[in-house]
């Protein structure tokens, strides 16, 4: 079955006066050109509600298959739960117009709304779509995988909370695994969403920042010299480019892996600037000073060369890909491989045979001779528990690791890829050599253990009581002697609900928004490893980092040793601790209770769930 889009740009908002936007449906027709042209979506595949407001762009005929109302959104997912889509097929889901909080005093559970053209002030819960019961009904389409793209404020505009509904029928649950969603949200909780003029049109930034990432633009692509597209935007380069285009937004990424969304011939894109600064400065401003810069080109059987002469700094206008930079001034020289896709400056010291030490750029590298010919690495994080791969330029993933990752590969380029304490990816180009040896020590941000640190309090408490605690608020923990398989808590005026077993511990933490909760064996407080692996994997569970937080969970023995000390773990979550990480409890909650979900919880945690009687 080919792919599917909903596509939904809502301006109109006859109840609420003075709220009338200017960008949202021009944002949602140039999204719907993207998918019905390169993003090869069948148009009569793409269902595309618009309401226009006066000021805004009138769309021509046949744009729209419908107004952008509750019961025409409603329909279309009714109508996405029904398709009989297959692991290969891919869903898109993007939404331009009025968003916001559901609780404008305790923001921590507070729940995302999207806002539909019969959204009404005196009434707000009546067109709203809950972010939370949307992405739990896309799971459950059989789509292999569900982009959903939101350019949509996340503030708070009410001074009393609102109570948020559902989409339709709940239906069954589907018989197969969940879809992967991909996820990305236009700003941070409480931030709201700006627009601009484009070419006499507004516009959002984020969705201006959305296509052109989707177009290639900067490094929102890479280079694979095997591909015959070679150039290809990625969920991990289209995440990375929106981030740095809106800042002031917060847009965050959540996505179960990586999806490759866009390709181009080479030759799709301009040179670039490549700029090569040179030290010390004796070397710097030698004019023997000589600069060779080098590519590979899929159509010849060699590297192609680009020569400039000192003093430095020396420019070069390059391709966009991975580039070999070598700077050399008689005996003495030094080299590095570096990604070039926007105007980019590198600098080496030159000052001894060769790069024994690269001291001059983060992160450090030195090579060594070894006999053999294949080339070997070691990638070395200041993270000890930071997820490691080593990739080539097309993606394939050839060796992992956590902390530390030694391999032995053939010669040629790849790229590092380390995902720090919230699971954003840092990467660095390698270029590894026959008969040499390359140390790459990759610097990542200070892991925060907030969570870990509340838990620690409990170290000795008996393993048959369970434990909850409430880190950055002001609640007491709650010790309980026999809990029932869900416990309550009041939080802030709300029901949390959370899973509940002896010998546990969740740690509710309101230092997120929204609320998140982590699970910790009470056996495994005095074992600093296996904590703070515990910790870390259901980070990058939440993240939908499934891969690599299985690998932290085998790095501790969880799923290779199934050690005692997270037995009780792995019975919180109704079965092994492994079992837990491809499923988890929320796989198993009823369709009806899905929209109580909280959003990247790693495991089922309600918010204002109705009384169930007994989970």
């Amino acid at each position: 079955m080919p792919d599917h889009a909903l596509v939904v740009g809502c301006d109109a908002y006859p109840n609420a006066p003075g709220a009338d936007l200017r960008g949202a449906v021009a944002d949602a027709v140039a999204v719907r050109d993207w998918l019905t042209g390169p993003g090869g979506v069948p148009a009569e595949h793409v269902t595309c509600l618009l309401s226009p407001s006066a000021a805004g762009l009138q769309p021509g005929d046949g744009v729209a298959t419908g107004p952008a109302t509750f019961a025409e959104f409603g329909y279309a997912i009714d109508r996405l739960l029904q398709l009989r889509a297959g692991p290969s097929d891919r869903l898109f889901v993007y939404f331009a117009g009025h968003g916001m909080r559901t609780d404008p005093v305790n923001p921590v559970v507070a729940h995302d709304a999207l806002l539909l053209r019969d959204f009404d002030r005196r009434l707000p819960q009546l067109g709203c779509v809950g972010v939370q019961d949307l992405v739990s009904r896309l799971e459950q389409t059989g789509f292999g995988a569900v982009v959903v793209i939101l350019d949509a404020c996340r503030d708070f505009p009410f001074r009393w909370s609102v109570t948020l509904g559902g989409i339709g029928f709940n239906g069954p649950a589907t018989s197969g695994p969940p879809a992967r969603i991909f996820l990305l949200q236009a700003t941070l909780p409480g931030r709201t969403a700006h627009a601009g003029d484009v070419g006499g049109v507004i516009r959002g930034d984020f969705t201006v920042a959305v296509l052109d990432a989707l177009a290639g633009a900067g490094a929102a692509k890479r280079f694979d010299d095997t591909a015959a597209r070679p150039y290809i935007v990625d969920w991990t380069g289209l995440t990375a480019y929106v981030e740095a285009a809106v800042p002031e937004q917060g847009p965050r990424p959540r996505g179960d892996g990586n999806l490759v969304l866009a390709t181009f011939p080479d030759g799709a894109f301009d040179p670039v600037k490549l700029t090569v600064e040179v030290g010390p400065d004796a070397v710097r401003a030698d004019p023997a000073l000589r600069v060779r810069v080098s590519y590979d080109d899929p159509g010849r059987a060699e590297d192609v060369p680009l020569i400039g002469n000192g003093p430095a700094p020396v420019h070069l206008d390059v391709p966009p890909r991975r580039h070999r930079v070598v700077a050399r001034l008689g005996e003495q020289w030094n080299r590095r491989a570096v990604d070039v896709y926007t105007d980019t400056t590198v600098t080496l010291s030159v000052d001894g045979p060769g790069p024994s030490t690269q001291r001059t750029y983060t992160p450090e590298v030195s090579r060594r001779e070894v006999t053999g010919p294949e080339g070997l690495v070691t990638l070395v994080a200041s993270d000890p528990l930071a997820p490691i791969e080593l990739r080539t330029l097309s993606g394939r993933v050839v060796a992992s690791g956590v902390g530390e990752l030694p391999a032995e590969v053939p010669a040629g380029q790849y790229t590092a890829a380390a995902l720090d304490h919230a699971a954003r990816e840092h990467l660095e180009a390698v270029e590894v050599l026959p008969f040499v040896a390359t140390d790459m020590a990759m610097r990542l941000p200070d892991p925060a253990y907030v969570a870990v640190e509340h838990a620690r309090r409990h170290a000795g408490t008996d393993p048959r009581r369970a434990v909850v605690c409430i880190a950055g608020g002001s609640d007491p923990d709650l010790v309980l002697d026999a809990p029932p398989p869900w416990l309550t808590v009041p939080l802030a005026g709300h029901p949390v609900t959370v899973p509940l077993a002896p010998g546990v511990i969740a740690v509710l933490s309101l230092l997120d928004a929204p609320v998140s909760v982590t699970l910790y064996d009470i056996a495994a407080l005095d074992d600093e490893r296996a904590l703070l692996a515990l910790d870390r994997a259901q980070r990058l569970y939440a993240a939908g980092r499934r891969t690599p937080a299985a690998r932290v969970f085998a790095r501790a023995g969880v799923v290779a040793q199934p050690a005692p000390v997270f037995r009780a773990f792995g019975e919180a979550l109704g079965g092994a601790a492994g079992e837990a990480l491809g499923h988890g409890l929320a796989a198993r909650v009823d369709p009806a209770d899905r929209g109580f979900l909280l959003p990247a919880a790693p495991w089922a945690v309600f918010l204002d769930r109705p009384e169930r009687g007994g989970g």
